[in-house]
């Protein structure tokens, strides 16, 4: 593994060591919203992770997505007053 992968993977892992119960939280969430288990939704999520290691950065890349998804929703579109 090369030395700057090797630091990027680790602040995957920090990120989530950090935000672990808010990722989880919306996993649970998003499952429900779904109607199927925590399970279903991780194969959603990471088809086929080969390692923890890419399950974790997997999760972290998808929960960063939907905050960012959350926000742009939250943002008022241009014909709106701020």
């Amino acid at each position: 593994m090369k030395p700057v992968y090797r630091k990027v993977i680790c602040c995957y892992i920090a990120f989530h060591d950090h935000h672990h119960e808010e990722i989880w939280q919306l996993v649970q969430d998003h499952a429900d919203e779904a109607g199927i288990q925590k399970g279903n939704m991780l194969l959603h999520i990471s088809r086929d992770p080969g390692s923890l290691t890419q399950l974790v950065n997997d999760l972290v890349w998808w929960a960063v997505e939907i905050r960012a998804q959350e926000l742009q929703e939250a943002m008022p579109s241009d014909g709106d007053a701020t």
